[in-house]
């Protein structure tokens, strides 16, 4: 039994209520998580004494490393750095090491948002990849080596239908792969390489993707589509031991979302305001720059086309002053349900890929159809006064 699942049971143990508040705990009328405890009084959920979370989604033993990501969607980086990500597209959630010289595992943690139709985000879906390799140092750096052996990947795609697994690479980055479809609620117990794997579902409607080998594991809840508020929080949670390996450049921010533990806690600021943008403008900056392949998802081909102008096509000194420009038209929930209830062909994703699209390269077609499908509804001043421009010849 993992490390984790021991102090988890001790404190437990003591702890006033083992099973979760059957009634509504929060001012919005939100459901505690089962090893939450409701204070009444300010009506909020209250994780066990050294256990740190919100009691809404996860109780995480406070020595452990853990990142959040909840409705809007919200997230909460390993360095408890806060943050809110209005990009409905697929993201590097997290990336580390855990292991040593003989045997180690390498996670990797991708999640994809979707924008519903009152304009608010959610987590539709997580995937999880599991590499078997070694840690080793190397010019005074920990270097991860993935074992040579066939089959030392497994690749889980965890959903509201339930989860899916594969180890063929080239097949699941380009959505050909055999998957093998375990339903949401049914448990899996799954042998990799020698490694026990465990797929579980709670009474909270959580599924839990735990390798107790290596003391970690990813938690899920989906949205629960018609219900609103969601009356229990929909997100991930991911929790790494306190021996987990951030050391590779590509497992830090801004390659990953949810940073390191050992991150300043204004790790975002300094650079965020360099560019003139706010925390929450400098997360979309980092997520369109960073963006992995879009693999799946409502806004698949928005998502890619627009993520690849930005890296691309879009002059380094014009890409903070696009986020900064056409940030309003994926983060103010006015305007986002203002768009979504209009009847044209166009979704909040086209706007925002047209106004990207000019500000980079000074596209005045784009422009005009920006300006002509927000007019009716509440815009902030950089959007109203964003110029197209003369007209081209052929338009005049």
């Amino acid at each position: 039994m993992g490390t984790f699942r021991i102090l988890l049971f001790l404190s437990l143990a003591v702890w006033e209520g083992l099973t979760a508040d059957t009634k509504q705990c929060t001012r919005a009328g939100r459901f505690c998580v089962w090893a939450a405890k409701c204070d009444e009084i300010r009506q909020k959920c209250v994780c066990p004494h050294g256990f740190k979370g919100d009691g809404l989604l996860d109780c995480v033993d406070k020595d452990y490393g853990h990142c959040e990501i909840t409705r809007d969607p919200r997230i909460m980086q390993f360095s408890r750095s806060r943050g809110s990500l209005y990009l409905p597209c697929r993201h590097n959630l997290a990336k580390f090491l855990v292991g040593n010289a003989h045997k180690a595992m390498q996670f990797h943690v991708f999640g994809t948002s979707e924008l519903v139709s009152f304009g608010r985000y959610f987590e539709n879906e997580v995937e999880v990849q599991l590499v078997l390799g070694k840690v080793l140092f190397q010019g005074g750096q920990e270097v991860f080596v993935e074992e040579e052996e066939e089959g030392n990947a497994i690749y889980f795609r965890i959903n509201e239908n339930g989860t899916s697994r594969t180890t063929d690479e080239n097949g699941w980055l380009a959505n050909g792969a055999d998957w093998v479809h375990t339903p949401w609620g049914h448990d899996l117990d799954l042998d990799f390489a020698g490694v026990l794997v465990t797929v579980t579902f709670d009474e909270d409607n959580i599924m839990t993707l735990a390798v107790a080998e290596f003391d970690t594991r990813v938690k899920f809840r989906p949205y629960t589509r018609g219900e609103r508020p969601q009356k229990r929080i929909p997100g991930v949670s991911i929790t790494s031991p306190p021996f987990a390996s951030f050391a590779d450049p590509k497992c830090q921010f801004p390659h990953v979302l949810c940073a390191t533990p050992d991150d300043a806690r204004n790790h975002m600021k300094a650079p965020a305001k360099s560019l003139g943008l706010s925390i929450n403008q400098y997360l979309m900056y980092v997520m369109l720059k960073n963006a992995p392949q879009q693999l799946r998802g409502p806004y698949k081909v928005q998502c890619s086309l627009v993520c690849s102008l930005f890296k691309t096509k879009c002059p380094e000194e014009r890409r903070a002053l696009a986020v900064k420009t056409c940030f309003p038209l994926l983060s103010r929930a006015k305007l986002l349900a203002c768009v979504l209830a209009i009847p044209t062909r166009y979704t909040p994703m086209d706007l925002f890929q047209m106004c990207v699209h000019h500000v980079c390269q000074r596209h005045y077609s784009s422009c005009e159809s920006v300006h002509k499908f927000t007019k009716s509804c509440p815009r902030p001043k950089a959007l109203r006064k964003m110029d197209c421009g003369p007209p081209p010849k052929h338009v005049r």
